[in-house]
C-alpha cells in the first residue's frame, strides 16, 4: 500500500513537470492519475526538505587502497570516530595486525583509508 502511494506520487510530480512542454499529454495522463483537477491547476511539485537529512551515512573503510568493511556513522562525525568504529571492525584488524599503521587519510563522510606497511 505505501509503496503504491510512493509510485502514485511519483507519477503526479512528473506529469506536473512535463505538464508546460506537453500539455495536452499530461492533461490526459492527469485525468487518469486524479479526478480533482486540470493539471494546470494542480500547481508545481514542492520539495520535502526533511526528506533530504540523513540519520546515518555509511563510511568504506580501507585498508592500503583496498575495501576492507562499511560502517554506519552518524553524518559529520569526527576523525577520531570514525578511526575508532573502524578499528573494531573484524576484518579491518585482521588486514592491520602485526603491521604497523603508517598513515589514515579520513575523508569526512565518505572514506577512511588505513596505509600499513
Amino acid at each position: 500500500e505505501q509503496a503504491r502511494a510512493v509510485l502514485d506520487e511519483g507519477w503526479r510530480s512528473i506529469v506536473r513537470l512535463m505538464a508546460p512542454v506537453t500539455p495536452h499529454i499530461c492533461d490526459e495522463l492527469w485525468s487518469l492519475l486524479t479526478t480533482t483537477e486540470s493539471v494546470i491547476d494542480a500547481g508545481w511539485p514542492q520539495a520535502d526538505e526533511s526528506a533530504r537529512v540523513r540519520s546515518s551515512i555509511e563510511l568504506v573503510v580501507q585498508v592500503n587502497g583496498k575495501l576492507r568493511a562499511r560502517v554506519e556513522l552518524a553524518p559529520g562525525c569526527d576523525r577520531e570516530t570514525a578511526i575508532a568504529a573502524a578499528m573494531r571492525l573484524t576484518n579491518v584488524q585482521k588486514h592491520i595486525e602485526g603491521k604497523t599503521i603508517r598513515k589514515i587519510i579520513h575523508v569526512p563522510d565518505r572514506l577512511l583509508n588505513i596505509v600499513v606497511a
